[in-house]
């Protein structure tokens, strides 16, 4: 059995800055990649491959997760940590150094592949050199690493392609990431000796041949809805089907006990975080382009009404970590899920009426509240709830669901926009997605009820 510090009082603070680092480098990447991409699509002449650039990435992703949750629980999240940024910044070499489309997205898988195997070690690191207290600072921390992110990168990564050349935009992370390493080196080696990041015995961690039928399925459903969004096709059928059935497949065997029934504990946790997360993200890919149709305003209005949600992000992210606050954290999952589900009915309601479309930045504000107070929660809930052995597993099971309910649900809300815009005018056309979006927050609401009490 491993053992905490010695000392309670242990100094992490090169420990959270090169944590902070490693996220702020994975974040920056996501964002500043999404605002180049399609000059990089353009320069490689694959702009047919463009859907592929982010898709592979999330399959990297889910591959990262499932095997840095396995190398977690069966040698202690050290090789697994230093292994996600080894591969990470392999992959910006790899990407950066492209001469063509094909290579560029050989090197953004391997970059989902490190950066979902860093956020879960990570997260298992968290859970074990941070008690408490700790962890919930340390969760502002993350929050934060993706916040400030938001409001730099775009500005950053455009100004870089544009002066220099999109290639430096992955290459210029690789010294964000040696900074990261040097500075949770000497932590992570005294946290070893003391046994705080030892092997647990009872681990049952996920089988790897799991995560490649989990990446199979994900890439299967991506191919059949390119192909059925052109015409209804034997080929893109049997796709649909075969990555439908895998996907049900692989998650019953890696997801806990209990996940298909909405289980109390770390099942309903699960449940909420995918559902709260998809109906976010799916909300946000829709307003930018619903403001801009029905409101009149320019992209730069648009983008930021969605950067003040970071704001309120941050807020809720704090909010979460002040021992004050008088909730559990399972009430705090809930309160953020609520918030999730007004900010996205206040979206749908002013889409429907034409209201003043500025209003959605005070929406979006309580939106991002609700996403600060609810994605850190859960993350809490998964370390609170979970054996030490079992922190590798659950962890990735935790991120991968979030992944994979920001697809699925992003690509259901597609579908049902497809089909409401020749039927529909502007304005109900766009209610009608948010307002299904809204009911899968409403779900995520009704999960977190089923989660049962957890006290850090």
């Amino acid at each position: 059995m491993t053992t905490m510090p010695n000392d309670p009082r242990t100094d992490h603070r090169a420990l959270t800055l090169g944590l902070f680092a490693g996220v702020f480098a994975t974040a920056f990447e996501a964002i500043a990649v999404a605002t180049v991409m399609p000059t990089v699509a353009t320069d490689l002449n694959g702009v047919a491959w463009y859907a592929w650039s982010f898709s592979l990435f999330m399959a990297g992703s889910l591959l990262g997760n499932i095997t840095a949750g396995r190398v977690a629980d069966r040698a202690g999240p050290t090789p697994a940590l230093y292994a996600g940024l080894l591969v990470f910044t392999a992959g910006l070499l790899v990407a950066g150094l492209a001469p063509v489309m094909t290579v560029l997205l050989l090197g953004r898988f391997v970059q989902g592949l490190g950066s979902g195997s860093f956020n879960v070690a990570m997260y298992v690191v968290v859970a074990r050199a941070y008690e408490g207290p700790q962890r919930a600072v340390m969760m502002t921390w993350i929050s934060a690493a993706w916040v400030v992110p938001g409001f730099v990168g775009p500005p950053i990564a455009a100004a870089v392609s544009g002066t220099w050349s999109w290639h430096w935009v992955f290459l210029g992370i690789v010294p964000l990431v040696v900074i990261a390493a040097v500075l949770i080196t000497p932590a992570l080696i005294r946290l070893t000796r003391e046994g705080a990041l030892g092997v647990e015995e009872g681990a049952t961690p996920v089988a790897v041949w799991i995560g490649l039928v989990l990446v199979a399925s994900v890439i299967a459903l991506q191919y059949a809805g390119q192909r059925l969004g052109v015409a209804l096709t034997v080929p893109a059928v049997l796709a649909a089907i075969a990555g439908a059935g895998g996907l049900v497949a692989a998650l019953t065997r890696m997801m806990p006990t209990g996940f298909w029934r909405v289980a109390a504990g770390i099942p309903a946790v699960i449940w909420s975080r995918a559902l709260f997360a998809g109906a976010f993200f799916g909300a946000e890919s829709f307003i930018p382009l619903m403001l801009q149709r029905q409101g009149d305003l320019t992209p730069l209005q648009a983008g930021i009404i969605l950067t003040v949600g970071s704001i309120g992000w941050f807020v809720g992210s704090w909010l979460q970590a002040r021992t004050w606050v008088p909730l559990t954290r399972n009430q705090l999952i809930t309160v953020g899920a609520a918030a999730i589900v007004v900010a996205i009915g206040l979206v749908a309601a002013q889409a429907a009426f034409d209201w003043w479309p500025w209003l959605a930045a005070l929406a979006w504000t309580c939106g991002g509240f609700g996403m600060g107070l609810a994605t850190a929660s859960t993350g809490l809930a998964v370390m609170t709830l979970s054996p030490t052995a079992q922190q590798g597993r659950n962890n990735a099971s935790l991120q991968s669901a979030e992944a994979l309910g920001t697809s699925l649900v992003t690509a259901l809300a597609g579908t049902l926009f497809a089909w409401a815009l020749p039927r529909l005018a502007i304005g109900p056309m766009f209610a009608l997605t948010l307002a299904a979006l809204c009911l899968v927050a409403l779900a995520a609401v009704a999960a977190s009820l089923r989660i049962g009490v957890v006290r850090d």
